[in-house]
């Protein structure tokens, strides 16, 4: 199936999922995946290196009641990662040999959902016209500075403190440029993320 719309549905919404579903990512995206819930404000990210760790499988269980194993309505999710694309895929070991990898996966919340993240933060970048909105949350606290660019030129620029518990949330604009968006972080001189070329 088409990712994320097939038949005219957004499967990257969880209204769409109706029944039971499972879906694996072949192949594998671009080094990160996760999941959001719009209404609770919180996810959870997983980033891991896509030319060792090629599986991706999202499972949901649709419509079902959520009473089959929660009191507080929540819906049932669940996210899996490992070393072969799908079930159905293979990888033999030899005697003695291993396969080793690193992938961290943390929570994130209070940003509104995201589109890019690595391993030290998640980012919502979301164009609006000649703005911008734009959401931040890192997995440590830290005075960072975040920069807008829009066709390469400077946007906006803010310096803040950041945490896990307490993100970064702002519109820039209007830019003077057209072209496309990118969001930077830094803390200190060091570049920790950039969405975007």
């Amino acid at each position: 199936m088409a990712w994320p719309e097939h038949n005219g549905r957004d499967f990257s919404r969880y209204s769409e999922w109706r029944k039971p579903l499972g879906v694996f990512a072949r192949p594998a995206l671009a080094g990160f995946v996760g999941a959001y819930d719009l209404a609770a404000d919180q996810g959870i990210v997983r980033v891991f290196p896509m030319d060792t760790a090629t599986g991706v499988k999202l499972f949901c269980l649709g419509d079902l009641g959520s009473e089959m194993w929660t009191d507080d309505g929540s819906r049932y999710f669940e996210l899996w990662g490992g070393l072969t694309p799908t079930f159905w895929d293979y990888r033999t070991l030899q005697p003695g040999a291993s396969v080793l990898w690193t992938e961290r996966w943390y929570p994130v919340s209070g940003i509104g959902g995201y589109n890019w993240a690595n391993e030290e933060a998640a980012i919502r970048l979301l164009p609006q016209g000649e703005s911008a909105e734009i959401a931040v949350a890192t997995t440590r606290s830290m005075d960072a500075t975040i920069v807008l660019y829009r066709g390469g030129a400077v946007v906006q620029r803010w310096d803040v403190r950041v945490a896990p518990d307490q993100p970064f949330r702002a519109v820039g604009g209007p830019a003077s440029a057209a072209g496309d968006w990118t969001v930077q972080i830094l803390d200190g001189t060091t570049i920790i993320a950039q969405m975007g070329p």
